[in-house]
């Protein structure tokens, strides 16, 4: 069993519907099911992400922070 299927939702926010279609907004030129895959894999990684906690996407040099309430922030 992976190690994240032990761990508690408390705390965890959905990704907001503006990260939806991440994969379009920052990889425009990707087909639609890589853009599928992406967005996928996005918010996965966001719904395991407790508040307070970051997702960082190096291939990006970006960091997306859990504000709470739904709300994610980008960092640059």
């Amino acid at each position: 069993m992976p190690k994240h299927a032990h761990q508690t939702t408390e705390n965890r926010q959905e990704p907001n519907k503006k990260y939806r279609r991440w994969s379009q907004k920052y990889m425009p030129k990707l087909t639609k099911g890589q853009h599928r895959k992406n967005n996928g894999w996005f918010a996965f990684q966001l719904s395991l992400i407790k508040v307070g906690g970051f997702l960082i996407v190096p291939d990006m040099n970006t960091t997306f922070i859990n504000e709470g309430g739904g709300k994610w922030r980008e960092l640059k």
